[in-house]
């Protein structure tokens, strides 16, 4: 005798579907009361540069990673242009493999420091100067601001970085090209490696993104630093910097007694997470994390939206099945176990996209489950009453209001 399918399972995976349903719905609900409520500004501003992968940034990758020696960043903070010019005379005797200098000299000064400047600027191989894109405040790029035209027609890559507000928000990652105007402007970063590995270059074509993460290395330490002071006196100093990538800009190096927030953002390496006052990265070292990242192939990939959505939908629902099966089951027990629950899960969830980022460098952004798994418990109140109104009003039969067999 053919054994007949139960009517209560298969009703408690529909209705853990629609149940599952109705708690997205209402975090879509919520999403626009929040965006239209002015009252939640000051909680949008305290948290809404706030991202999971902060954490493990702040308080564990600073100290995992091992330094990387491919690249030397050297100090022009206080020099003059006429220091430069010899601090680059000296550094072109050692032959390093690409250099970058990560300052625009976008107006002419001593004629006779300009010109030896501008002769030791082109006596360097593999040289990279930086350009600026500027924007409107929809976004629109206006400009794209260069050296003086005088130093030559050198090498140039944007060095933007994508934040909403520069000045307060979090850098985590970059345009490798821009467009403007019909032309394509590659970032520094970008010019640098094609400069110094065509290899990797071409490699990295097809697996960078349009917009693409930084994987953070760490801070100027994690970097081989040289004082341009230092060098000046000592030129030996620059001997290190042999067939290597040298990058050139303001970042005081770490027994500098002075310091300055010039050129200097926010980053998820920040040892404070919100509240913060004061930027903890300059900008040339930011691009030594850029480089870094691109030479190893270290590079972040993001899951798909949709996918996302169908992974949060899925682990919510199993998670409502378990619920509306105890509710039914054992009510008395339902709120102690149902918050134990959620503890719970919302660990191991949070230890595995963690452990998803850090290990294999994948991202999944876990905000809509989070919300789904808070929202569940409490739901399942209001779907008790939902499904014995239908039941009054058009007879149909829920898991919940069925009686036992």
């Amino acid at each position: 005798m053919e054994k007949k399918p139960n009517w209560k399972s298969s009703r408690l995976i529909f209705e853990s579907f629609f149940a599952t349903l109705l708690v997205f719905a209402i975090i879509w609900l919520l999403e626009l009361v929040v965006i239209n409520l002015s009252f939640f500004d000051p909680f949008e501003k305290a948290f809404g540069d706030f991202q999971y992968t902060d954490v493990l940034y702040s308080r564990i990758g600073r100290a995992q990673t091992n330094p990387d020696t491919n690249i030397v960043l050297l100090s022009i903070d206080d020099l003059t242009r006429g220091e430069i010019a010899n601090l680059l005379g000296d550094l072109n005797s050692y032959s390093p493999a690409v250099v970058g200098i990560d300052i625009l000299f976008t107006e002419r000064k001593d004629p006779g420091t300009d010109s030896l400047l501008k002769v030791r600027l082109q006596e360097t191989h593999n040289l990279v100067m930086p350009g600026y894109l500027t924007e409107d405040v929809q976004g629109k790029l206006t400009g794209y601001i260069k050296s003086n035209p005088f130093f030559g027609n050198l090498p140039t890559g944007h060095v933007n970085f994508i934040a909403s507000d520069p000045e307060r928000s979090t850098v985590r990652s970059f345009d490798p090209e821009l467009i403007f105007h019909g032309d394509t402007i590659p970032s520094f970063s970008w010019v640098l490696l094609r400069m110094c590995d065509p290899v990797r270059f071409t490699k990295s074509r097809n697996q960078i993104p349009d917009q693409c993460i930084i994987h953070y290395q760490g801070n100027a330490d994690q970097f081989i630093q040289i004082s341009g002071r230092k060098a000046l006196e000592h030129p030996s100093l620059l001997g290190i910097a042999r067939s290597k990538i040298v990058l050139m800009g303001s970042f005081y190096p770490t027994e500098s007694p002075v310091q300055s927030i010039e050129d200097k953002y926010f980053t998820p390496l920040n040892s404070q997470i919100s509240g913060r006052s004061l930027p903890d990265m300059y900008g040339v070292v930011i691009h030594a994390n850029i480089l870094s990242m691109m030479l190893h192939g270290n590079y972040i990939r993001t899951v798909p939206r949709i996918l996302e959505l169908i992974i949060s939908y899925f682990l919510c629902m199993m998670l409502i099945l378990f619920f509306l099966y105890l509710f039914r089951s054992n009510h008395t027990w339902y709120p102690p176990v149902t918050k134990l629950t959620q503890l719970i899960y919302v660990i191991i969830l949070l230890f595995l996209v963690l452990w998803f980022y850090h290990t294999l460098r994948i991202k999944f952004d876990p905000l809509l489950l989070f919300l789904g798994i808070v929202l569940s418990a409490e739901l399942i109140y209001f779907y008790d009453l939902l499904v014995k109104l239908l039941q009054k009003w058009f007879g149909i039969r829920s898991y919940l209001t069925s009686p036992d067999p």
